[in-house]
């Protein structure tokens, strides 16, 4: 009698699909003058997008940004709120506050409450894809960064440490309060290895995907002005800098079986 010998060889392979590299889905930028409410639409194409909003304010009677609302009524978050003054009549407001979209948007108006006499209202949206939906942040204690400055100057900096190996950095600026003649003006330039989202001669946005932990990286904001008047450097600056974490990677099994 013949001995049949059966094996059965069960072997699972696990492959670990590499983490999601975070993209803008969509962006927009709207500055209101003295209007307030502000308003933005912004239309998303991917599902689980976390939308970052800033919202900010400039004049006499600025202060910290008030309520931020949609038409799709997401949950805001608030990250940052912040205001600083200098004289009577220079005040400096600006507020970053975040939101899950499950579903896409299409055409979702954001709007965000200034004070009632404000020179300038504006808000800036935008949405993120490939972000870690549980937990959206980078953990370290000093995130987000808040620098603040009263002193006329051409630049500012934060100088950020991350918890992260794999963050998407986000920066932010809003400035006011230059000599007589108005706001300033002229070229704002990003950090290096930043990609500039919206803004305008006050304002600036950006981001810039990482492959490393940051320790006490110096981030700069810096501009040029043509001169006094319309073009002179900036007395009041707000500048955030945040982290949002990479999409957990997916670990997939496969089932082989095999019988001699």
């Amino acid at each position: 009698m013949k001995k049949i010998f059966a094996l059965l060889l069960s072997l699972i392979l696990w492959a670990n699909v590499a983490k999601a590299v975070p993209t803008i889905d969509a962006h927009v930028y709207s500055f209101c003058n003295a209007t307030s409410p502000c308003t933005a639409s912004i239309t998303t194409t991917h599902t689980n997008d976390i939308i970052i909003v800033l919202l900010g304010e400039y004049g006499a009677n600025a202060g910290a940004p008030g309520a931020i609302s949609d038409t799709s009524t997401l949950s805001w978050t608030t990250r940052a709120n912040t205001n600083i003054s200098v004289g009577g009549s220079n005040h400096l407001g600006m507020k970053e506050a975040w939101s899950l979209a499950a579903s896409t948007l299409s055409g979702d108006t954001i709007s965000g409450v200034c004070a009632v006499t404000v020179l300038g209202c504006f808000v800036e949206a935008y949405a993120i894809s490939g972000i870690n939906t549980t937990t959206p942040f980078d953990a370290n204690v000093g995130l987000p960064y808040i620098g603040t400055s009263t002193a006329q100057s051409s630049s500012i900096s934060d100088t950020v440490t991350t918890s992260n190996a794999s963050d998407f950095i986000i920066l932010s600026l809003s400035t006011g309060g230059g000599l007589a003649g108005g706001g300033p003006a002229g070229t704002i330039s990003e950090p290096a290895g930043f990609t500039k989202l919206d803004g305008d001669t006050s304002q600036d946005f950006g981001y810039n995907n990482i492959s490393s932990i940051q320790s006490s990286v110096v981030f700069t904001d810096s501009w040029t002005g043509t001169g006094s008047g319309g073009g002179q450097y900036p007395f009041l600056k707000i500048f955030f800098v945040d982290a949002l974490q990479s999409a957990a990677p997916i670990n997939k099994g496969i089932l082989l079986n095999s019988v001699f």
